[in-house]
């Protein structure tokens, strides 16, 4: 304020990138509006005031880019019923500090937290509002499938598991149908045998000797296949 009206704007640039200098009309729709609009990010502008009677006064504004970025990844899991997990996000740009707030947030440790342990009860597909200091959002997704959600009331299944000293055969027990699956210590699945309700005895003289993983699964109408027990035993032949 101060001066007397009319006004006139001038507004100019030192910016000089690789020997070239770039004027405020490559970044401002008008270099003679008090208010214009920002084009593109050149770097420091001035502005020129001056007033019917020949006095200037000068000002500068200095700007910056702003951007968030966010990394392509599929952000997807499945879990079982009852069990939790951590969401969290790959975006970043912007100015800090951030705030954070997924939703829905029940079943959320903590919905302002980035990276918050969940619960779900079925599927849900969480979204996180990422906002920076400056007012500028960015939006993330977190899909969880929820296995076994429309099933209440699950009994566990009853088994005993045993093999003989000589580690060539094992012996369970089980309440219900299943099956045994025998995995080396890499995770490879190397055997798999049908377990039928009540005592069955599976042998395993074609497995070389060694250390093994043996994993229990049952399956039922009522209840997906899901590990139920994992033993490390030893075979010797």
């Amino acid at each position: 304020m101060g001066g007397v009206a009319p006004y006139t704007y001038r507004w100019y640039s030192k910016t000089i990138i690789n020997d070239i200098h770039y004027p405020a009309s490559s970044a401002l729709n008008d270099t003679t509006s008090p208010n214009p609009v920002l084009l593109w990010v050149i770097g420091n502008l001035y502005l020129e005031v001056t007033d019917t009677k020949g006095n200037r006064c000068y000002d500068s504004v200095t700007h910056g880019h702003m951007a968030f970025v966010i990394n392509l990844e599929v952000k997807k899991r499945e879990i079982d019923l009852g069990d939790s997990l951590r969401l969290h996000t790959s975006i970043r740009g912007g100015w800090e500090p951030y705030t954070y707030k997924w939703s829905p947030s029940m079943s959320l440790e903590d919905s302002t937290k980035v990276n918050t342990w969940a619960k779900p009860t079925k599927y849900t597909n969480y979204e996180l509002v990422i906002t920076d200091s400056a007012g500028c959002q960015m939006t993330d997704n977190y899909v969880v499938k929820v296995r076994n959600s429309n099933i209440t009331n699950i009994n566990k299944p009853e088994i005993q598991f045993s093999y003989n000293t000589e580690g060539n055969s094992i012996t369970v027990s089980i309440d219900r149908i299943g099956e045994l699956i025998v995995y080396d210590l890499m995770g490879n699945e190397i055997h798999t045998s049908s377990l039928n309700q009540g005592t069955s005895e599976i042998q395993l003289q074609s497995i070389s000797s060694g250390y093994y993983v043996v994993s229990i699964n049952s399956s039922g109408a009522a209840l997906r296949k899901k590990n139920i027990s994992g033993q490390k035993l030893k075979i010797r032949q």
